[in-house]
């Protein structure tokens, strides 16, 4: 009987190891590490990190300060995503550096403005007035585009690509441009006659609204900079991919989107 009753012990004992072990096992969420801005870049990554942990991911979010650094640390493998990016700027880092990074999926939209400190409207803006735009390809096409829209600018038909000041074919009032980094942007509003940057941005550095713009790009233009979730191509199809997709276009995310930034960002899902 005593041992009878030893090995009953010493087997009730390894099953339960067992199943602490299995327990822990199933408990130990993925982890990975998403590259982003600080801001509402982060915020947002902060929310999806939130959905993360109910749907089994770690989401550790890396800040950068420049928008490079993002897609190198992907393809290098220092990051396992990034989230900060437009479909634009993300085509041109392709064709542009080769980089072996996909869309995972669309995130939320932003358009970009134009602000101005010292005229109430686009006509009030003197000849050889300065603005300032992003320095980047993808950005800076996009300004000179929504300045175009307005009528400030005509750009040089059957372009391929994103517009830079190269193409700029009519300036009728001699507007000075001021080529900057895309944070630097706002900061300039009170040197220059007028910026035109993402709104998120302007929010982020400037405390300021589309309320407060003086033009808003065409919404078919915000459409197509839409911001995504980036990965790399090689993982497209990895398990944890649509948990991470999923995180990102959580309640979590739309919550953040609709009360924090209702007035410069819209989900995209």
């Amino acid at each position: 009987m005593t041992i009878q009753r030893s090995r009953l012990s010493v087997l009730a004992t390894l099953l339960l190891a067992a199943g602490l072990s299995f327990g822990a096992q199933a408990q130990t969420a993925t982890q990975l590490k998403i590259g982003t801005f600080g801001g509402p870049f982060e915020q947002v990554t902060d929310a999806a990190a939130r959905a993360g942990k109910r749907l089994g991911l770690d989401i550790t979010p890396v800040i950068f300060s420049n928008a490079v650094l993002p897609n190198e640390a992907l393809v290098g493998n220092e990051i396992d995503g990034n989230a900060y990016q437009h479909t634009v700027y993300l085509n041109a880092e392709v064709r542009r550096r080769g980089f072996k990074i996909v869309q995972a999926a669309e995130i939320y939209t932003v358009p970009l403005a134009i602000y101005s400190a010292k005229h109430k409207s686009l006509a009030d803006l003197p000849k050889g007035a300065r603005i300032a735009i992003p320095s980047d390809e993808a950005n800076q096409g996009r300004a000179l585009l929504a300045l175009q829209d307005h009528g400030l600018v005509k750009i040089k038909a059957g372009l391929d690509r994103s517009p830079s000041l190269l193409e700029v074919a009519e300036n009728p009032k001699d507007i000075k441009f001021l080529e900057l980094a895309v944070p630097a942007v706002p900061k300039a509003l009170p040197d220059v006659d007028a910026i035109a940057v993402n709104a998120n941005v302007a929010h982020q550095q400037a405390s300021l609204t589309l309320k407060q713009a003086i033009a808003v790009e065409k919404a078919e233009t915000t459409k197509r900079y839409t911001q995504l979730l980036v990965i790399r191509e090689a993982d497209k199809d990895k398990p944890w991919v649509p948990t991470l997709v999923s995180a990102y276009r959580s309640p979590e995310v739309r919550q953040l989107i609709e009360t924090q930034f209702k007035d410069v960002m819209t989900p995209a899902f």
